[in-house]
């Protein structure tokens, strides 16, 4: 079907055990679950319309620079509502020179942000900034090519930097190869609605 197949195993070796008649009916499964998958997708893109519809409200809603708690409290949740699992998210803002700025991040589980002051976004940061680009760090224990492996002391095993207009959305796990490209997409969707609303 459309979105995948539908399979059938079994130990039994004759060629000919399913009829023609077996055969339609696991294509009329085929079918059926085709279409079901399709609004299913649908539902998806809905569900991560609305996310986005809600940072950019949020975002659209500031009226000074301490509203940039809001907003990164919004994005946890409505990353987590998406079912996009990570252990911490955030804005990487870069100052008008580019060089220096703040990160501005959130656990998963906890309400309280942390502002950090950064003298130099070296590295994926000002990467994807310049790029334009996503950049996924999919493993920092098989392969380092920024030098974060003080990330790796507290635990943190992938990365990535979605930008927006000024600086870059990030996300980390815990867990190797955490994000999937629809998951990126998703970050690309909400730094959009950031670099909007912004």
């Amino acid at each position: 079907f459309a979105n995948g197949e539908l399979s059938l195993a079994t130990t039994n070796p004759d060629p000919d055990q399913l009829s023609a008649a077996d055969l339609a009916l696991l294509q009329r499964f085929a079918e059926v679950f085709d279409g079901g998958y399709a609004r299913f997708l649908i539902f998806q893109r809905l569900e991560r319309d609305r996310a986005a519809e809600q940072v950019r409200n949020r975002v659209s809603s500031m009226e000074h620079a301490g509203d940039l708690d809001g907003v990164v409290l919004q994005l946890r949740d409505a990353l987590a509502a998406l079912g996009i699992g990570f252990d911490d998210c955030g804005l990487q803002l870069m100052s008008q020179e580019g060089a220096a700025g703040e990160s501005i991040a959130v656990r998963a589980d906890s309400d309280e942000v942390i502002h950090t002051q950064v003298e130099n976004w070296a590295g994926p940061v000002s990467a994807a900034w310049e790029k334009q680009e996503p950049v996924y760090r999919p493993d920092l224990e098989k392969e380092d090519r920024f030098g974060e492996a003080d990330l790796l002391t507290s635990g943190i095993r992938s990365v990535v930097d979605v930008p927006f207009r000024y600086g870059t959305l990030a996300l980390s796990s815990r867990q190797d190869k955490a994000f999937w490209p629809t998951d990126i997409e998703t970050l690309q969707e909400f730094a959009t609605a950031i670099s909007g609303a912004y």
